[in-house]
Parts: structure tokens; C-alpha cells; sequence
């Protein structure tokens, strides 16, 4: 039984049922529901009605307009309602209603909805995670008369554009046509294909007339694969919307048409939760009773950019390979990734066919542009983009870079100024092998002076806008320290050298992996101090700053024999601010060990560094450090004083002040002064916490829950 709407027909015993009660129809009458049931997924011509049906009889079509009235009342439909059977007014009729949940929707590789291609297939596979995407590019079609589904080859454009179609068929009173592009490969072919999904053929050659009678359709137009032949498409459909008839247009393309009576709606990669449910449904079909860790499932679709065609090769290769041992063998080579589907064309074969699809419609600047934008990790501003490869930003922003845009092959982020771009992985895996070296040398070079910069920053009030910008940067700055670290050991150690504020601060431990990297390959530390560690120079020299590195971070680990080694020589160093920053290494062990002397030793050569750099948190560093050290020897009155004497050199940083309130807060613990020595503290963990400096946060919570707790404040000490 084949169920439709209120009705069910077995074509083998000729029964008809409505709500359940047998129905009688003609033989005729019944011969034609049978033939619109079995060709579903066209418009059939009236002649052809005629002569399946009736043979050599001669019949007028009122005869064939009478037995139509037969079957709509058999089925529960009528000619106003026309929810199983439509007339499409001057083409002829088609069976309209859902079968068995399936919907009729041809999606055959040339031309849909057309009387010449009986080959097409009706059915459209449910689309997983798009239920909200397809209501509201529905919405838009009731708005516009163009509506475009941009995005990347792969994410699904297509599948979404026969979802929307089989949601608003019953809307157009003529249905739907789909055009497919993709085989046309001269712009004369589009009218051709235009003609026949339209069932015009009988207008001919003419283009005005053409144009004029497909506006007039009441019928959505789905024109897939635009962007080879943009201009082409572009004028034709703007030509249809000019005439303002019930046509309405659905447009696929990885580059929008550019008219103005288009809407376009990008396509997005799947959520996360979609993605994964892809691939699992996927594997499943190939492998029943499949599963896996969902962690490493999601890992697997984000390694993918959650690309639906990316999650269905990936899928194939599961029963022969664990989701593991796939997403290692993906993590460098994305392109072996190939379609197990037989019928799939040529440029969804592989993903280097999908984006050398769209490669080939790019100026040369643009093909160029995005090779070298592969070097990047991650989103960047323009003018990052620019300094790397050295070009004006302006003619960037307004040139190749809104080419690759406009292309589907850059993703750009507006929700934030400045703007930042950023290729997917799949794209960057695909265009990376035709990057220009020294691209990445320009990258590794301009991601150094970058983070110099934001180092600079950091020991200012600017410090929210500094950290911003550094934090943005630390992809970036993985791939760029890695590059030093095999090609220019100098500037590794001038990038560790701008470093080891932040790293220290945030407690930020990958940079010690580096910097022990760093100093293998220099042979093991020889040079150690040798006066070149130069943070500040291009060259860098020798290795203090990742002795200092290495030093702190021993410090941290208790291993302080290791730690005194390796700051010694790294006090040193040329560049003051990693001098400095190995003597708060060593006051810190004299801190710890109760070598009091010894920490009030460093603290001074950090004073003194200060004064000679007049930089605010060097000298924050040497007052810490000096009143500690006064404090813990039992010496309170001299802590203060040392408190109280010292003038910071210029304007502190949120980060410089949370420390002296930290320190004023213990002082105060000492003096017996517990409700100044807590709100001191208190201050600390808020200034600390609005630049997210969670090392000082913990201290001070420490200390205040030590403050409370003397007090005999129980209830908010156990808070």
C-alpha cells in the first residue's frame, strides 16, 4: 500500500482507500493515478497523459480534466485544495503529496522537474542539525524573490537548497524546478538548462520572451553550482526578478550573485552536537552497532571544520580505521581524505578537488593571498595579515582578501572590531603546499616584534588592551617560536625573552617546553650569560632568557639547585628585563629557602634595574621582594619603611598594584592591623582579577584566609 495524505492505493490489486473506506474509481481514472503515482517526480505533459493512458483512443483533454476531478475526489483532494494531484497551468499535472514520509524532489546531476529526465530521484534524506536554518531561509523566500545560500564547498549548500524546496513546495502553486550548473560549462547553457526545468521549451531562442514567462511562473526556481558561471546567472536571474511576477529563486554558489534584489544567507559548518551525530549516523549505515569516545568523535569533526562533506569521507574510512588512529593520520594530512561514494562528481571526489573548484575562479593576487594565508594559526586582523606579506592594508581589505571572501574561502569574523579572517582547516591543509617560504619567516618575524609589543604593554596601565592583544596572538605565536626554534635560534630566544612576563604571570607553563627545546639545540646551555641573550635585538644571541625560563619553572618545582644554575647566568644577560627577571628568580629561592640576605641582594639589583630602565614592574618586582624579605627576617618596622619609601618610576599596571596591595595586605596581617590587612587583600584579588591574573588571585586569597582565620572569623574564612 502506498499512503498519502488521508488515502492509501495498492496499484497491484487496483484499490483505492480513504480514511480507511474502499473507494470506486473508473478504470481509466484509476490507470492515471497510477501513472502519476509512478511518475511522481516530474510534471507530466498532458499529451502524454493522454496517450499512456488512453493509447490510440481519441479523447479531448476534457476527458482528461474529468477523470483528474475522479481521482482528486477518491484521494480526498479537490482542484482548489490540489494537495495530492496539481495542474501546472500550461505544462500539465503531477502527483504532489508525501509517500511514506518520502518527498518529491528530483535531484538528478542536470535538470529537475523536467518531463525529459524520468530518470531523476524523488527522495531527499533528512538533513540533521538544519531544522532551524530550513524555517528561516523559507521565511526569507516569502520576503525576497532571490534568496542565495553562500559558504565553502562541502558544508552542505545543495542538501540545505532540496530541504527548503520540498518545505515550501505546496507554496508555489506550480511547484518546484532545480537547475543543476555544475555540468554546464559555457554561459549559452544555462538558458538551455533554464528551458527545459521550466517546461518553455516550446518559447525558443529568445531570451526576453524566456525570461518573461519564467517570471510569470508561480514556482521556485533552484539554481545550484553559480559561482563558475556567476556573471552568467547573475544577469539572468536579475533579469527574472525585474519583472516581479510569483517566480521565486533559491540560488546556491560559494560566491554571492551581486544583484539587488538578492538576500543572501550564509551556510555555516554544523554545530558540534550535529556534527557528531553526522558521523556516527554515517558509520553506522557502513558498520552497524559502530561507536566511539564522543570526545574523540568530536575531535574527529572539529579536525573536519564540521563540514558535512568532509564528515561523510571521514566516515568511510572508519571501519577500516579507529576514530584514534584516523584523527592522528588527519592532524597532518587532510587531504587524504576521499569519497566512497561512486556517483559523486569529480570536485566532491577529494577535499583538494572541492577547494581546487574554487581555486580555479580566483585572480592570481587572491590565489596567491590564499596559499600564504596558511601560514596563520588562527583568526588575525588585516593588518597582521598585511604585515606579513607586505602589501598596503587598504588594497588587502578592498582586494584579494574580500576576493577569497567573497569566494566562501576565508571566513570573516565582524562581531568584533577589528575584523579578523581565518581559514578553515580543511582549506589551509589543501593550499598550504603552495606557500612561499620566506612567508613564513615574514610570519615568525612580525608574530616576534608583536609580542614584544604587548610585553611593552603589559607593564603599563594599558594592560587590558595589551593582554587582549597577546592572548589573540598565542596561536600565532606557536607556530612562530616553533619555526625560530629550527630556522633562527636568535629570534626563539628574543620571543622567550618578551615571554616571560606574561608566562610568569598567568602561570602559563608551554613556553618552559619550548625553552628547554631551545637550549637542547643550542647545546645545552652553553653561553649561558655570555652577555648576548638580547630580547631586545633581532639577532637574540645567547640563550639567558630561556635559562631564565627554565630557571623560574624550577623555582616553581622546588628543584631549586637546578633553578639557581640556571639563573645565575642569566643575571647576566644584555637584555635588563631578562636580567631582572632571573634575580627575582634567585630572591625568590632566597625567600624560600630563608636566605633572607640573598633575596634582599636581588632585590636591589632589580631596583637598580629599574632606575636604569624606569620601567614600573621591574620595580614592582624589586619592592616585593624587598619588603618580603624584611618581613619574613622579623624586621615589620623596616618592611614599612621600605613600603612607604619606595616611588614607583611612572604609572603602575592593574597587575604592579594588585602586587603592592598584596604585599601592603601582609604587612599590615604582621602589624596586627587584620580588617586593613583584609580589605588591603581584597583589593589585590579584584585588581588581580580584572586583567585575569589568577597567580596573584591565589596568593592573596592565601593570605586573606590566613587573616580571617587569625582573626577568628570562621564563617568567611571556610567561604
Amino acid at each position: 500500500m502506498l499512503r498519502f495524505d488521508r488515502a492509501a492505493v495498492d496499484v497491484a490489486r487496483r484499490l483505492v482507500e480513504l480514511d480507511g473506506v474502499p473507494q470506486h474509481l473508473e478504470p481509466q481514472a484509476f490507470d492515471l493515478l497510477a501513472y502519476l503515482l509512478n511518475h511522481r517526480d516530474r510534471v507530466i505533459p498532458k499529451s502524454e497523459l493522454l496517450d499512456e493512458v488512453w493509447g490510440d483512443q481519441f479523447v479531448s483533454e476534457s476527458s482528461l480534466t474529468t477523470r483528474i476531478k475522479e481521482v482528486r475526489r477518491a484521494v480526498g483532494d479537490d482542484g482548489t485544495r490540489q494537495a495530492v494531484v496539481r495542474n501546472y497551468r500550461g505544462r500539465g499535472y503531477r502527483f504532489v503529496a508525501d509517500v511514506d514520509g518520502h518527498v518529491n524532489v528530483d535531484v538528478d546531476d542536470g535538470v529537475a522537474g523536467s518531463a525529459d529526465r524520468p530518470g531523476a530521484e524523488p527522495v531527499v534524506t533528512a538533513l540533521l542539525g538544519r531544522t532551524d536554518e530550513i524555517a528561516e531561509v523559507a521565511e526569507l523566500l516569502d520576503r525576497s524573490t532571490v534568496v542565495t545560500l553562500t559558504g565553502p564547498g562541502g558544508v552542505g549548500k545543495t542538501a540545505l537548497a532540496l530541504q527548503v524546496a520540498a518545505y515550501v513546495e505546496r507554496r508555489q502553486a506550480e511547484g518546484v524546478a532545480v537547475l543543476r550548473l555544475a555540468p554546464v560549462t559555457e554561459r549559452p547553457g544555462v538558458l538551455d538548462v533554464l528551458r527545459r526545468a521550466t517546461g518553455l521549451s516550446e518559447v525558443g531562442t529568445d531570451e526576453s520572451r524566456l525570461i518573461a514567462a519564467v517570471a510569470e511562473l508561480d514556482v521556485l526556481l533552484v539554481v545550484d553550482n553559480c559561482e563558475h558561471l556567476i556573471d552568467e546567472v547573475a544577469r539572468l536571474i536579475d533579469a527574472i526578478a525585474a519583472v516581479g511576477g510569483p517566480v521565486r529563486v533559491l540560488a546556491t554558489s560559494r560566491e554571492r550573485l551581486g544583484i539587488r534584489s538578492e538576500q543572501v544567507r550564509p551556510v555555516l559548518p554544523l554545530a558540534p552536537a550535529a556534527a557528531a551525530e553526522l558521523l556516527v549516523v554515517r558509520a553506522r549505515t557502513l558498520q552497524p552497532g559502530w561507536s566511539a569516545d564522543p570526545a574523540m568523535v568530536g575531535r574527529l569533526v572539529d579536525l573536519v571544520d564540521r563540514l558535512p562533506l568532509a564528515i561523510e569521507m571521514a566516515a568511510a574510512r572508519l571501519p577500516s580505521t579507529g576514530v584514534d588512529e584516523l584523527s592522528r593520520l588527519l592532524d597532518d594530512r587532510l587531504d587524504l581524505l576521499r569519497s566512497s561514494d561512486r556517483t559523486a562528481e569529480d570536485r566532491h571526489r577529494t577535499l583538494p578537488a572541492v577547494i581546487e573548484w574554487s581555486q580555479n575562479l580566483l585572480r592570481p593576487d587572491a590565489g596567491r593571498l590564499l596559499a600564504d594565508l596558511s601560514v596563520f594559526a588562527g583568526p588575525v586582523a588585516a593588518a597582521d595579515i598585511a604585515a606579513v606579506v607586505d602589501v598596503d592594508v587598504a588594497e588587502l581589505v578592498t582586494g584579494p582578501l574580500a576576493d577569497l571572501v567573497d569566494h566562501s574561502l576565508v571566513v570573516a569574523d565582524t562581531s568584533h572590531q577589528p575584523t579578523s579572517y581565518h581559514l578553515l582547516e580543511t582549506i589551509k591543509a589543501c593550499v598550504a603546499d603552495g606557500r612561499d617560504p620566506a612567508v613564513d619567516e615574514g610570519h615568525a618575524r612580525h608574530v616576534a616584534e608583536a609580542v614584544r609589543a604587548a610585553d611593552r604593554g603589559l607593564r603599563t596601565p594599558d594592560e587590558p588592551v595589551a593582554l587582549l592583544r597577546l592572548e589573540s596572538l598565542i596561536p600565532e605565536i606557536r607556530i612562530a617560536h616553533r619555526w625560530a626554534r629550527l630556522h633562527d635560534p636568535g629570534l626563539a630566544v628574543a620571543m622567550s625573552a618578551s615571554l616571560l612576563h606574561y608566562a610568569h604571570e598567568r602561570q602559563w607553563t608551554e613556553p618552559v617546553v619550548w625553552n628547554r627545546q631551545l637550549l637542547d639545540s643550542l647545546g645545552d646551555g652553553d653561553g649561558v650569560g655570555d652577555g648576548d641573550g638580547g630580547g631586545d635585538t633581532d639577532d637574540g644571541g645567547g640563550p639567558g632568557a630561556a635559562a631564565a625560563s627554565l630557571a623560574a619553572d624550577a623555582s616553581n618545582r622546588g628543584d631549586y639547585d637546578a633553578a639557581e644554575a640556571l639563573a645565575r647566568p642569566a643575571i647576566e644577560d644584555r637584555d635588563l628585563f631578562v636580567a631582572a627577571f632571573a634575580h627575582d628568580t634567585l630572591a625568590n629561592l632566597g625567600l624560600y629557602t630563608g636566605d633572607l640576605d640573598a633575596a634582599r641582594h636581588h632585590a636591589a639589583a632589580i631596583l637598580d634595574i629599574a632606575d636604569t630602565t624606569g620601567d614600573p614592574t621591574t620595580w614592582t618586582i624589586g619592592v616585593l621582594n624587598d619588603v618580603l624579605a624584611c618581613l619574613y627576617a622579623g624586621r615589620t618596622d623596616l618592611a614599612r619603611q621600605r613600603f612607604d619609601e619606595h616611588v614607583p618610576p611612572g604609572p603602575l599596571s592593574a597587575t604592579c598594584r594588585a602586587w603592592l596591595a598584596y604585599a601592603d595586605g601582609e604587612l599590615l596581617a604582621v602589624e596586627g592591623r587584620g580588617a586593613a590587612a583584609i580589605a588591603a587583600l581584597d583589593e589585590a584579588i579584584e585588581l588581580a582579577g580584572s586583567v585575569r591574573n589568577h597567580f596573584i588571585v591565589s596568593v592573596a586569597t592565601v593570605s586573606a584566609l590566613a587573616t580571617r582565620s587569625q582573626r577568628g572569623d570562621t564563617e568567611e574564612a571556610l567561604a
